[in-house]
């Protein structure tokens, strides 16, 4: 947001039940900062975890919705893409 001189910023998420949650986040840059390095550390976790395929099926399933509807369960799941970045 720093770069951009935005205001602030809205990060919009789609659940699979049809639910949608705004979020809006003012333009502080303590507050950025944290989040900055919660992305950072979110960034590392999931490189190492490219040579870890038990950490990887964690990482899937720890993010993976549990649904029941008419007496069936089943699990689902948005796509996951995994891109390494260096120096991180």
């Amino acid at each position: 947001m720093e770069m951009s001189g935005a205001t602030e910023s809205e990060l919009i998420e789609r659940f699979p039940g049809g639910e949608t949650r705004h979020t809006k986040f003012m333009n502080d840059p303590e507050k950025w900062k944290t989040i900055e390095q919660a992305i950072e550390k979110a960034v590392a976790k999931m490189n190492l975890a490219l040579d870890n395929p038990e950490q990887l099926k964690w990482i899937v399933f720890e993010n993976t919705v549990w649904t029941q509807s008419n007496g069936s369960s089943n699990y689902a799941t948005g796509s996951i893409t995994v891109t390494p970045i260096a120096n991180v």
